[in-house]
C-alpha cells in the first residue's frame, strides 16, 4: 500500500492446500500482455530466509513503483507466491488455475530468488530465455552493473519452474553460485549476510530491466 498498489490494484489468491494466500499487485498496461514478477515470500529455516526469501519478496513493492509513475504497455503482475518450499505450490496453483485467455496473454515470468549476496546478479543458464538472459546483458552494461549467468544444481527448482511448465518464458534472476548455495536453509540465511552495495545495484539493473521489456517486447514472436 505504501508503494501505492491501493485495493483495486491489490488483491489475495487463497489456495486450498495451504493456509498463506499468494499476494497480487497489478499494473495494467496499455497493450494487455502481461509480465508476472515474482518472488516467494515463505521461509524454510532455521535462519531468518533474509537471503531466501526475503531478498525477492520485499523487492516487489519498490520496482512496483519504480514502473509506477510513467506510461507503459505492458501489463505486470507482482505476485508474492506462498508456499514455494513445499513445492511450488502457491506459482503451481496460480499457473494451473488460469484461464486459457490469461494464460495466453502472459508473454513471461521474471523469477526474483536469493539476490543481495555479495557480487554480481546472475540468470539462470539452461532455464531462462535466451532473448531474456540477451536483455539482461544489455541492461547490466546500461546501468552499469555486473551480471553473470549460474548453472545451479538440478535438485534445486523456483517458481519459475510453474511456467516453465506451461511454456511460458522465464528469467530466473538470483545472485546464488554453487559455493553459496549451502547458506540456503541454514543457520547462515540472515540479514547480515545480505550485501547493502549488491542489493542496491540488483534493484537497480531489475528496475531498468522491467523498463526495458516495457519498451522491447509486446509479442510473443519476440521470443522465436
Amino acid at each position: 500500500m505504501e508503494a501505492g498498489c491501493g485495493d483495486r490494484s491489490y488483491s489475495e489468491d487463497k489456495i486450498l492446500s495451504s493456509p498463506l494466500p499468494n499476494l497480487l499487485c497489478v499494473l495494467p498496461g496499455s497493450s494487455g500482455r502481461i509480465v508476472v514478477v515474482s518472488g516467494h515470500f515463505d521461509n524454510r529455516g532455521p535462519g531468518e530466509g533474509a537471503v531466501d526469501n526475503w531478498s525477492g519478496a520485499s523487492l516487489l513493492p519498490s520496482l512496483y513503483e519504480s514502473l509506477q509513475g510513467s506510461p507503459h504497455r505492458l501489463t505486470f503482475e507482482f505476485i508474492a507466491f506462498t508456499d514455494e518450499e513445499k513445492g511450488l505450490i502457491g506459482s503451481r496453483d496460480y499457473a494451473g488455475h488460469l484461464s486459457k485467455e490469461h494464460r495466453a496473454q502472459i508473454l513471461l515470468n521474471v523469477n526474483i530468488d536469493s539476490i543481495g549476496l555479495p557480487g554480481p546478479i546472475r540468470a539462470w543458464a539452461g532455464r531462462s530465455d535466451d532473448f531474456l538472459m540477451t536483455s539482461a546483458a544489455i541492461v547490466a552494461d546500461r546501468v552499469k552493473v555486473r551480471i553473470g549467468a549460474s548453472t545451479l544444481d538440478k535438485r534445486y527448482d523456483s517458481d519459475a519452474g510453474a511456467f516453465i511448465a506451461w511454456k511460458i518464458p522465464v528469467i530466473d534472476f538470483s545472485s546464488l553460485t554453487q559455493d553459496t548455495l549451502p547458506l540456503l536453509h541454514s543457520k547462515k540465511d540472515v540479514r547480515k549476510a545480505i550485501d547493502a552495495k549488491s542489493y542496491y545495484d540488483d534493484y537497480r539493473f531489475l528496475a531498468a530491466y522491467l523498463a526495458y521489456l516495457d519498451a522491447s517486447v509486446d509479442a510473443p514472436a519476440a521470443f522465436r
